[in-house]
């Protein structure tokens, strides 16, 4: 059989005309497998019992595009059908494989017959072809292109980073578990504090999740049949876990180094051709620092870049996340905020294991990050300011002072094209889009050095840290809240309530969270994009179609926490208020809370009885507020009354 078969497999259209189809037609191809020559005595009924021996595979492809394609007839297993809906435009390569049942032998014959090298059938946009097609009010289809991929791992990994996900972790921990990995990061590390172990191991299980979950590029998982399901949702595709995984595969670029290939994003591929002089340095965990003295770049940097943004601290810390931990922490150590202090009655026993948690935190002040060294960062990478008496006043080297103008014109510019998007009768122009994401993508750009990767990671330690604090049963008990409410995470309540003891801002920190989750998302999708060296409006108009969602839920979390709403396009940009740093739209509007409370004749708080905590995320868990004990009681006094508003 296998001398039959040699050079005899062509595979042809049923129907010549359809070298050319629309999307959503269905295009008849069978196999032509002939007799060779030699065999005079071989019967049409020896032909088709040696066909039957075999099994067959079909397959189309289009570079790292699959469509559909399998036979229809059991009967006759040469023919095969290809479906075309939902998949991307251009030129299919139909492949026939031939698998002998008994010894696995198998020829294979691709594209024989009809414009070879080319492909078999050219799938094109409804209404395209020769200037006709089907009329639809259908959404207009656009090319998917290979980041789609980047903006499904980016999902990936901030999930993978959820709060929800790290307290099951932690629970893990206390529990028992992760003891290699919390082994390996501990060794040769201490503290010269006693008491404090089950900080320490909150401590060291925190910086073990952010490791563990910072993914190497070629780890990714698309094979998650919901998140597979919510980007077919999403984009109008039909796509399946092996489609994503080509695209990504074919996203990602190999340089080369002083040890094996590495495999990178073309962003950084571009950065690490700009210095063709410096090596990649394969960094020897034996060796540890040492690598610092050799000149280049460290593949792990280039390999397994961590989706963090600042942003997302940012904004918990605007929703006061950060100032609550310090309220219980000042009042933790027997010191009055004011003269009816809201926490007199906060109280832990020597019993509740989150006492030694919080002594540990106190005692571990001074090697967590400054609230001045956060707001350097916040103005450095995106023009943000914090207000309050916690803030010195910032001289800083360099800022990024347009980078608010130019996130909340494309934000605005997406609410432009998504009405143009749903309009069916019209195809909506990405340029616009395109345009506002290659300004972001260079600001972020600028932002990113000096301390640019290890403060935000650092920052999101401490913060994980501190919400899972703040969600223990023993806070509940003692700060309360509103026990209807559906928060997402447990810490929430614990924050509005405090919010409420101390007669802080009323916004709720939901729409904080939601501005840093949806804004890290949008972020690390414009800061690790190649938007520099695109061109062609596809894949802006893929990227606001993908993130869709999180655009909306960012504006609408902005309105409810400043009060700006950015879907109102700017007439005069001189007097718009939307490039306001945040801060500032936050502070007006606790003055406006402020001023009716006091027109209402409701008991606002007077400045003696004001809480110790800037209102912005300024009061941080590293203020003098919680020196540890050994600081003189005069010092701790004279800084602690600086922090009062």
């Amino acid at each position: 059989m296998k001398d039959c078969i040699s050079e005899s497999i062509r595979i042809e259209l049923v129907d010549p005309n359809q070298s050319q189809v629309f999307q959503g037609q269905d295009v008849e191809v069978h196999a032509l497998i002939a007799p060779a020559p030699n065999q005079p005595d071989y019967t049409e009924k020896d032909h088709k019992d040696e066909l039957n021996k075999f099994t067959y595979i079909w397959s189309a492809f289009f570079g790292p595009y699959k469509a559909l394609i399998e036979s229809t007839d059991l009967n006759h297993p040469w023919r095969a059908t290809l479906r075309t809906a939902g998949i991307e435009f251009g030129r299919y390569s139909v492949t026939l494989t031939l698998v002998r049942k008994s010894d696995n032998a198998s020829k294979t014959e691709t594209n024989s017959g009809l414009t070879p090298g080319q492909g078999l059938v050219r799938v094109n946009p409804p209404a395209t072809l020769h200037g006709s097609g089907p009329v639809t009010l259908g959404r207009s289809s656009v090319a998917e292109t290979k980041d789609v991929a980047l903006w499904q791992g980016i999902r990936q990994a901030t999930q993978d980073l959820s709060f929800a996900k790290y307290e099951t972790f932690i629970d893990e921990v206390m529990g028992g578990g992760h003891k290699a990995e919390l082994k390996k990061l501990r060794h040769g590390r201490g503290s010269p504090f006693p008491g404090i172990d089950s900080y320490q191991l909150l401590k060291t299980a925190t910086e073990v999740f952010v490791k563990l979950h910072c993914h190497v590029l070629k780890d990714y998982n698309f094979n998650d049949p919901e998140a597979v399901a919510e980007y077919n949702g999403r984009n109008d595709r039909t796509r399946n876990g092996g489609d994503l995984k080509r695209l990504w595969d074919s996203y990602l670029v190999k340089i080369n180094g002083r040890d094996p290939e590495t495999l990178t994003l073309p962003y950084l591929a571009l950065i690490r051709r700009k210095f063709g002089d410096q090596t990649i340095i394969q960094q020897d965990p034996q060796v540890g620092a040492a690598v610092a003295a050799v000149d280049g770049f460290l593949q792990e940097k280039l390999a397994r870049p961590c989706f963090f943004e600042l942003i997302w601290s940012y904004w918990h810390e605007e929703g006061m996340l950060v100032q609550t931990l310090n309220a219980i922490a000042v009042r933790f150590q027997n010191q009055r905020s004011s003269e009816r202090d809201p926490l007199g009655n906060f109280m832990t026993a020597q019993l509740h294991s989150i006492s030694p948690i919080l002594f540990g935190y106190i005692q571990d002040e001074q090697h967590r990050l400054t609230v001045a060294r956060r707001a350097y960062e916040y103005d450095h990478e995106y023009g943000f300011t914090l207000h309050g008496k916690a803030v010195p006043a910032l001289r800083s080297a360099d800022s990024r002072s347009k980078f608010l103008e130019a996130f909340h014109n494309l934000l605005t510019a997406c609410v432009t094209f998504f009405k143009q998007d749903d309009n069916t009768t019209i195809i909506a122009d990405g340029f616009p889009l395109l345009n506002g994401l290659k300004e972001v993508h260079l600001l972020l750009a600028e932002g990113a050095h000096n301390q640019f990767g290890d403060l935000p990671t650092t920052a999101r330690i401490e913060m994980l840290m501190q919400q899972w604090i703040l969600a223990r049963p023993e806070i509940r008990e003692f700060i309360g809240g509103r026990p209807m409410v559906p928060y997402a995470e447990a810490w929430m309540d614990r924050v509005d309530g405090m919010k409420k003891l101390q007669g802080w801002t009323d916004v709720s920190v939901t729409y904080f969270n939601d501005l840093a989750r949806f804004g890290e998302q949008l972020l690390l999708s414009i800061r690790y994009g190649s938007w520099s060296e695109l061109h062609d409006p596809r894949s802006a108009t893929n990227w606001a179609r993908d993130w869709r969602a999180e655009i909306k839920q960012y504006i609408h979390a902005y309105r409810a926490a400043t009060g700006v709403d950015l879907t109102v396009e700017v007439s005069d940009p001189r007097v718009s208020d939307r490039y306001a740093p945040p801060s500032t739209h936050l502070l007006r509007r606790l003055e406006l809370q402020r001023a009716q409370l006091t027109k209402g004749n409701l008991p606002a708080a007077s400045p003696a009885r004001r809480p110790g905590f800037s209102r912005n995320g300024s009061g941080n868990g590293h203020s003098a507020m919680v020196r540890p004990a050994s600081a003189s009681t005069a010092l701790v006094e004279r800084e602690f009354n600086g922090e009062l508003q």
